[in-house]
């Protein structure tokens, strides 16, 4: 570790050359001067027709850059930029010589959506990374995002400003008036900020930029161009306080036993936010005991995997910005984006523990469903020097759960320890932005002090790691290199549980595994990971990767972290070739080209994969993809859970999609997949989406997944022979079917009030068959790898409801398997009312409902399944939530 560390700083200093040394360079060589006006001279009314509107210097030389790269654009846009010592305004005049042709959208804040838009964003550090960003439709909906490390986009940051448009006879108009204390800026008396002025014209497909650059060209905060003669602009004062509170009505059947006669629940609760400005870079941010209960609920699901399901963060607490905190050790899309050291949602987790009770002894259990957040503290920011800071501090409290019973006293047990979460970022800028060396410590504490039920948890993990991401020729291409560690602690029940884990699976027996250690009296676990990524990402229409992924067996980061299983060393090669530049054949094409390669740290194939795939964008803006996959045969180290490597077959899927104009109010899109193993495993799934705009307010999304699975070695059981004390490996054909279906509906009344409904039934079933016992887990050939268990070997006991088996057919049985058929349904929905009655301040009506049914029969009927879903028992739940936001 102290090696690459020291090859880090060495790399920074042979390439960096900080901001304090040397002011930024623009890749853009247009500049734009501000014009200082009094305080108060511009009234925001949508209309630039105030006399300092008269008198300021209008600039309108944008530049097409979509559909057509690089030509003139096909209608004016005029803009002009103004300040005072507390406002930034900016006023765009979009000119359109068909007006009655303007796509003007009425939708909530920050929703997409087909309309003309007009945007101003500025990057106040100066920097060449980091930007704040402002738009507004024709409709006046505003839309706010701030950039980072150059070109990613954080939507869910949100700012305090003003913003009005104006439709006329020749265009439309927009007025801007932007608080300087939203954006992050030195304490210098003169300053300079990157500047960018976009529209977007919907009918045409048109984006049109001041500050230009090719499509083939990566990046975008570094190609804004300059805006100055801002000079003598005060230290910008930022408070924000913002109580709450809320109350709950919860109705349920579940919610009545022996103790509690009603159907319902009163409660109610209050807490605080606070936004201060440390200085003009530096932002904290407090919340105190925080609700959440507006945030929409996941999405249904049946894990049926050894590893927990990824759920991103919908808190707007530890949304806005997030990317400070972000450290990956993954790349790209699919499960391997997922990686990293920090996940917020383990912060007000559900709890980890139940408590054991025995069915017969009477005892209710009301078990909490999430872990109470007493205390967060983020501080933020990005000073003048170079310098990304982020520093959060969590605190949650104990939860225990109440077992009630009307025949012996109630009792409480604790399911989750009082923890406490801390996670500091620190990144620093060099070589103009073009070099960024950063690092990462998170640590989770729990007290477990008098807790002898929870010893199975991990009292102390820390993880820390290092970045560097380096561009270079011309910023076309690029390294990333990162190294972490992870260090656990606790109890040996707990290093031994974190062992036997599936992330980890040391108990694994067979070839291959020799160098896995089970050490039943550890009580600390170490591990480290480690990435290098060199990759081209502009100049030309080729791009490209290659990578080296790699985790240690004792790697542990899911504390505060995500991660699945560990003890891989992946590589990985990409290339792509694409068009952006539309022809009267396309608007769009491209094709990529993937191979990778995986591997335990013993040398234990995990996967070798080729794939390609590729997009088509017609002229009209219609749409299509496909690609196909081939994997070569691996060994699978956690599909028997704790059991030894096992053979998998080779196997060939493919996907396919397509979609009609996404400018229209009415937009049809469909996707399907199919996939073959050699073993007689095969599945596949269609979906069809739809968005349709009865009315320039209201959007109506609907959407539907329908799949299903034929997996033969799907797992079944681990069961100890009675008679030898062997551990057999149970596997089963799986027949499993699945529907998930979602729709939504927005309606916006005005851009402050807002009405979104949305409901969610998932249903899936699936039944085992032709229960298979694996016999030699390495072998090529199906026969030789497992034994069909048939006849009187496996015996269904309709009593026990068990399967009893007897393996030499002795009359003696061997083990009994537990019968595993399911069929869950789950219905989930919500109905919000939002209000913002004043800036920062927003009132919620919440109506949420759920709905969940089991039954232990593998059958999929969909008329009968969704009748006795919306016959199950709902749980209701309205809330009613006000804030007030004081602005000091």
């Amino acid at each position: 570790m102290r090696i690459a560390i020291l090859s880090l700083l060495l790399f920074a200093l042979m390439f960096g050359r900080s901001q304090s040394e040397s002011a930024w360079s623009r890749s853009s060589n247009k500049v734009f001067t501000a014009m200082r006006v009094a305080p108060e001279a511009i009234h925001i009314d949508g209309k630039l027709d105030d006399p300092a509107w008269r008198r300021a210097t209008f600039r309108s030389d944008l530049v097409q850059r979509q559909p057509y790269d690089g030509i003139s654009v096909s209608e004016t846009t005029r803009f002009t930029v103004l300040y005072d010592e507390k406002y930034l305004y900016v006023g765009i005049y979009a000119y359109d010589s068909e007006v009655d042709k303007i796509r003007s959208i009425l939708t909530r804040r920050d929703e997409d959506s087909p309309s003309d838009w007009v945007y101003v964003g500025f990057d106040s550090y100066n920097d060449n990374r980091t930007g704040f960003g402002f738009g507004l439709n024709p409709a006046g909906v505003k839309s706010d995002m701030r950039w980072f490390n150059d070109d990613g986009q954080d939507q869910n940051w949100d700012a305090l400003w003003e913003g009005k448009t104006s439709v006329e006879g020749d265009g439309w108009s927009a007025e801007f008036k932007i608080p300087l204390r939203e954006l992050r800026f030195s304490d210098a008396n003169s300053h300079t900020f990157g500047l960018q002025i976009y529209r977007n014209i919907s009918r045409l497909g048109e984006e049109d930029w001041w500050a230009y650059w090719p499509q083939n060209e990566s990046g975008f905060v570094r190609h804004f161009g300059g805006l100055t003669g801002l000079d003598d602009i005060p230290r910008q004062r930022r408070l924000y306080v913002a109580p709450y509170a809320n109350s709950t009505y919860n109705r349920s059947s579940e919610l009545v036993n022996e103790t509690h006669g009603d159907d319902y629940n009163f409660s109610k609760k209050m807490g605080v936010d606070i936004k201060y400005g440390l200085t003009n870079d530096l932002t904290m941010d407090v919340t105190i005991n925080p609700d959440f209960g507006q945030v929409e609920a996941d999405p249904a699901e049946l894990n049926l995997s050894a590893f927990e399901s990824y759920f991103s963060e919908k808190r707007p607490f530890f949304v806005e910005g997030s990317n400070i905190f972000h450290y990956s050790l993954g790349f790209g899309d699919g499960d391997l984006q997922n990686l990293s050291l920090f996940y917020s949602r383990r912060i007000g987790r559900s709890p980890q523990s139940y408590p054991s009770v025995d069915p017969d002894s009477g005892y209710h259990v009301d078990m909490p469903n999430s872990t109470n957040i007493r205390t967060a503290v983020k501080v933020s920011g990005r000073t003048q020097s170079g310098w990304s800071i982020g520093v959060l501090d969590a605190i949650t409290a104990r939860e225990t759960a109440t077992l009630r019973s009307d025949i012996a006293s109630d009792f409480t047990e604790t399911v989750e320890p009082p923890t406490n979460y801390f996670v500091s970022r620190i990144q620093r800028d060099f070589n103009d932005g073009r070099t960024a060396i950063g690092g990462i410590l998170t640590a989770t504490n729990r007290n477990l002090s008098n807790e002898p039920q929870l010893s199975w948890l991990r009292r102390d993990a820390y993880a820390s790691g290092m970045d560097l991401t380096h561009n270079f020729w011309k910023d076309r291409y690029y390294i990333q290199l990162a190294l972490a560690g992870t260090h656990v602690l606790g109890s040996t029940d707990a290093i031994l549980n974190t062992q036997t884990s599936p992330s980890h699976f040391f108990q694994r027996p067979g070839e291959g595994a020799d160098y896995l250690k089970l050490d039943s009296s550890a009580t600390s676990l170490s591990g480290v990971a480690h990435k290098v990524v060199f990759g081209k990402s502009g100049g030309g229409d080729w791009r490209g990767a290659i990578g080296f992924i790699g985790y240690s067996p004792g790697f542990e980061a899911n504390d505060l972290g995500f991660h699945q299983a560990v003890d891989n060393q992946m590589e990985f090669i990409w290339l792509g070739y694409r068009k952006n530049e539309a022809t009267r054949y396309y608007n769009s094409i491209g094709i990529n080209f993937n191979q990778s390669m995986s591997y335990t740290n013993s040398g234990e194939k995990l996967g070798f994969n080729l794939n390609t795939n590729g997009w088509y964008h017609f002229p009209n803006y219609w749409s299509m993809n496909m690609g196909i996959n081939y994997s070569q045969w691996r060994y699978s180290v956690n599909l028997l859970r704790g059991g030894p490597r096992l053979y998998i077959d080779p196997a060939v899927n493919g996907w396919w999609g397509m979609q009609t104009d996404y400018r229209k109010d009415w937009i049809v899109g469909y996707n399907g997949h199919s996939g073959q193993n050699v073993d007689g495993s095969n599945w596949r799934g269609t979906s069809f989406y739809t968005t349709y705009r009865p009315f320039y307010n209201v959007v109506l999304n609907l959407s539907a997944d329908l799949n299903h699975t034929i997996d033969n070695t799907a797992w079944y059981a681990n069961p100890v022979d009675d008679q030898t004390g062997e551990k057999h490996y149970i596997v089963a054909k799986l027949n499993q079917r699945s529907l998930n279906t979602t729709l939504r509906v927005d309606v916006t009344l005005t851009p402050e009030l807002t009405l979104q409904y949305y409901a969610s039934p998932f249903i899936t079933a699936g039944g085992y068959t032709q229960h298979l016992m694996v016999v030699d887990p390495e072998a090529r050939e199906i026969s030789r790898r497992y034994h069909k268990l048939q006849g009187n070997e496996i015996i269904w006991d309709a009593t026990a409801e068990q399967y009893e088996v007897d393996v030499e057919q002795d009359g003696v049985m061997n083990f009994s398997l537990p019968q595993r058929d399911f069929n869950y349904k789950q219905y989930n929905s919500n109905l919000v009312l939002r209000w913002e009655y004043r800036p920062g301040s927003t009132l919620y009506l919440v109506w949420s409902q759920g709905r969940t049914d089991s039954m232990n029969q593998g059958e999929f009927a969909l008329s009968d399944d969704l009748n006795t879903l919306f016959s199950s028992s709902p749980n209701d739940i309205f809330l009613i939530k006000a804030s007030y936001l004081f602005n000091l």
